[in-house]
C-alpha cells in the first residue's frame, strides 16, 4: 500500500513539473549589439529587461534600444541577452561617472590626468574638448565639460544627449537632461548652454539638486 501511495506522489509531482511549462520559447542570442533607436525580434515571449532606459523588451520578443548602455535580457531559466546600445553621435567621450568615487578610483578608471588639484582632476582630451572632476569631502560631486568647437551647434549636441539622456526642460537656453525616466530612477541631471567661447556641460547628482 504505501508503495502504490510512493508511486501515485511521484506520478503527480511529475505531472505537475510538465504543465508548469517556459512560455519562454524559442533560441535567443547571447549577446546583441543596436544603435539608438533599432530593433531586433528575439525568439522569446513574456522576456524582461534589466534596464529599461537603456533596451526594451515587448511581450512578443521585440528588444528596441532606447539609450546608450547595456542592459540584460532574461527569458525563462538560464537564458540570457546581453544588449549592447551603441551612440551614432560621439562629440566627446563619455565621462566616468560615480558619484562618490574617490580621486584614485576616477585616475584607475580614466588615466592620468592633465592637471591634479586637491579637490579637482583635470583632462585635456583634445585641443577643443576638456572634461574636469571635481570632488567634495573626497568623492566626485560633478563633472564639468567644456567644449570650443567653433562650428559645433545646439542640435548636434541635443543629439548627443538624447541617445543617452531623456530631454526635460530647454527653456532660457539651457537644456536639461535626466539618466531615467523618473526622478526616483535617475541618478543624476545633465545640463548644457552656450557661454562664448565655451558650450558647458555640467553632470550633476540627482540628490543635491
Amino acid at each position: 500500500m504505501k508503495k502504490l501511495f510512493l508511486i501515485l506522489s511521484m506520478s503527480m509531482l511529475f505531472m505537475a513539473c510538465s504543465d508548469d511549462k517556459d512560455d519562454y520559447t524559442g533560441q535567443i542570442p547571447s549577446a546583441i549589439s543596436l544603435y539608438v533607436g533599432e530593433t531586433q525580434k528575439i525568439e522569446a515571449v513574456g522576456a524582461k529587461s534589466s534596464n529599461e532606459f537603456v533596451a526594451s523588451v515587448s511581450n512578443k520578443g521585440e528588444v528596441r534600444a532606447e539609450h546608450v548602455g547595456t542592459a540584460r535580457i532574461s527569458a525563462g531559466f538560464q537564458r540570457h541577452c546581453t544588449v549592447t546600445v551603441k551612440p551614432k553621435y560621439n562629440i566627446y567621450p563619455d565621462p566616468y561617472i560615480k558619484w562618490g568615487a574617490s580621486i584614485s578610483d576616477v585616475m584607475r578608471a580614466v588615466g592620468s590626468p592633465t592637471k591634479q588639484e586637491s579637490a579637482k582632476l583635470t583632462y585635456k582630451i583634445s585641443d577643443t574638448t576638456i572634461i574636469m572632476y571635481e570632488f567634495k569631502q573626497g568623492g566626485l560631486s560633478s563633472v564639468a565639460v567644456g567644449l570650443t568647437n567653433s562650428i559645433l551647434t545646439a542640435s548636434q549636441l541635443v543629439y548627443f544627449m538624447r541617445e543617452r539622456y531623456l530631454a526635460i526642460d530647454s527653456s532660457s537656453g539651457m537644456y536639461t537632461f535626466m539618466d531615467g525616466y523618473t526622478t526616483q530612477s535617475a541618478t543624476m541631471l545633465i545640463s548644457f548652454t552656450y557661454k562664448s567661447p565655451l558650450w558647458l556641460v555640467a553632470y550633476l547628482p540627482l540628490s543635491s539638486n
